[in-house]
């Protein structure tokens, strides 16, 4: 391999690693319209509209279901909603 091609390689690497190393965190409110604890999908209603999330492992915890006011922490990945914290929100919470 020639010294550009190395030098191509290694930037092409950095540059992917400073991208996911500052991707956005945000956070959203909602209501869970629907659980798949298989896969990790989460539904969730926010302003009348129905929003997909993945969960990231160890995110979607067993006292959450259907109905449950939340709020999720979650960044954009390949153009999906990732959920890295799902915190449920109401009394007694």
């Amino acid at each position: 391999m020639n010294r550009l091609s190395l030098f191509a390689l290694v930037a092409a690497f950095a540059i992917g690693v400073v991208g996911f190393a500052i991707a956005e965190e945000m956070n959203i409110r909602g209501a869970i319209a629907a659980i798949d604890r298989t896969t990790g999908a989460l539904t969730v209603t926010v302003d009348d509209k129905s929003v997909q999330f993945e969960s990231e492992a160890g995110a979607l915890k067993r006292n959450l279901g259907v109905g449950d006011k939340v709020r999720i922490k979650y960044q954009e990945v390949d153009g999906k909603k990732k959920a890295t914290k799902i915190t449920k929100e109401g009394i007694g919470c």
